[in-house]
C-alpha cells in the first residue's frame, strides 16, 4: 500500500472540506457519476470498485477486511487513506442521500459503512416503483434489443435494481435469465446447453433458492459475459425465426 496516492493525506470531515481539499480528493481519485438513487447505484458501485482496484484499495470498501488496531504502527496511514476514500465517496453521493435521516442517524465513518448506508437508503422505494421493476424484469423480451449483449446488459441492470429493492429474489433473477439463455443457446459456441452445467462449478447448485445471494447472481452474470459467442449466429434471423414459431 506504500504506492497508494492517498498516503499521508490529511482531511477534514467531508461536510467541512475546503475547495482546495475537494480538489485534492479529485486529484488522487477520478471523478465518477454521482449516486442519485436506485437507478444508478449499480453503475456507481462498479465505478467505485474500478477506481479503487487500480490502486489495490478494494479492502477499504470490503466489510470483511480486517482493520488495523489503534496501536498498530500502520493505523494512522490506514485511517488517513480511509478518510480520503470516504470523502471521495461522499463527494460523489447526492446531497439528498447524505441528508437522509438514515444517513444522519448512522453517521457512517468509514468507506464500507457509507456504502452499506446508501444502499439501504436507495432501496426504499414505493409500491409503484417496486411493481415497475418487477414487471420490467419478468417481461423483458430479448429480441426487442439490437443484440444479445445489449439485452444482457439491460437485463442485468434491471434485475440488480429489482433485487436491491426487494422486488424479486436473486434466485428469481437467475432463473429468468437461465431460461432466456436456454432459448438463445445458438448465441454461444458451443451451444449454451453445454455450458449450463458449469453453474455447478461455483457452487450455485448447492444454494437453496431462498438462500441464493445477490453475489451468486452477480457471479453467474460474470460467467455469462465470459462465454464464447458464436461467429455463425445472426441475431436478427434468430428473432425472426422465434416470432414465426
Amino acid at each position: 500500500m506504500d504506492d497508494s496516492p492517498l498516503r499521508s493525506k490529511s482531511l477534514s470531515p467531508p461536510t467541512q472540506l475546503s475547495s482546495p481539499q475537494r480538489d485534492l480528493v479529485r486529484q488522487v481519485l477520478p471523478d465518477i457519476e454521482e449516486l442519485r438513487d436506485y437507478n444508478n447505484i449499480n453503475r456507481w458501485l462498479d465505478d467505485v470498485q474500478s477506481a479503487l482496484m487500480q490502486w489495490d484499495l478494494l479492502e477499504y470498501i470490503d466489510p470483511t477486511a480486517p482493520r488495523p488496531d489503534h496501536d498498530d504502527e500502520d493505523y494512522e496511514q490506514w485511517k488517513q487513506q480511509a478518510k480520503l476514500i470516504f470523502c471521495w465517496l461522499y463527494l460523489h453521493t447526492s446531497p439528498t442521500i447524505c441528508e437522509d435521516p438514515i444517513f444522519i442517524r448512522r453517521r457512517p465513518r468509514f468507506p464500507e459503512d457509507l456504502i452499506e448506508t446508501v444502499k439501504d437508503i436507495v432501496s426504499r422505494v414505493d409500491l409503484e416503483v417496486s411493481n415497475y421493476l418487477w414487471w420490467s424484469t419478468f417481461q423483458m423480451e430479448p429480441f426487442n434489443y439490437r443484440s444479445f449483449d445489449e439485452f444482457f446488459a439491460s437485463y442485468r441492470d434491471s434485475a440488480e435494481s429489482a433485487i436491491l429493492v426487494g422486488a424479486i429474489t436473486p434466485y428469481q433473477a437467475f432463473f429468468i435469465l437461465h431460461q432466456h439463455l436456454m432459448n438463445l443457446e445458438e448465441v454461444f459456441e458451443p451451444p449454451y446447453s453445454e455450458y449450463s452445467d458449469t453453474i455447478h462449478s461455483f457452487g450455485m447448485a448447492d444454494e437453496c433458492p431462498k438462500n441464493m445471494t445477490e453475489e451468486t447472481f452477480r457471479m453467474f452474470c460474470e460467467h455469462v459475459e465470459e462465454l464464447t459467442r458464436s461467429a455463425d449466429h445472426t441475431w436478427q434471423y434468430m428473432g425472426k425465426k422465434r416470432r414465426l414459431v
